[in-house]
């Protein structure tokens, strides 16, 4: 019996794989923004916003609220 928060292997894989590559897409973008001399502006669309993009799809892939969500409410 699947629950209803339960994922597919293949979304489980995908998953996976963009969270293996996550490490290296950082050390890439943050490199790239140390290197080049763009202020503040340039860091933030470099960096900030291609990792808030990144983790905005992961969270759209699982179709779950986090489950950290939850626990930072309960604590707060």
């Amino acid at each position: 019996m699947l629950s209803r928060t339960s994922l597919s292997l293949a979304r489980a894989v995908l998953i996976g794989l963009l969270l293996l590559a996550t490490p290296g897409v950082a050390f890439l973008l943050i490199a790239n923004a140390l290197t080049s001399d763009t202020g503040l502006v340039g860091w933030f669309l470099t960096v900030v916003l291609p990792l808030v993009l990144l983790g905005v799809g992961l969270y759209l892939l699982t179709g779950d609220r986090p489950n950290w969500l939850t626990s930072v409410g309960r604590r707060a």
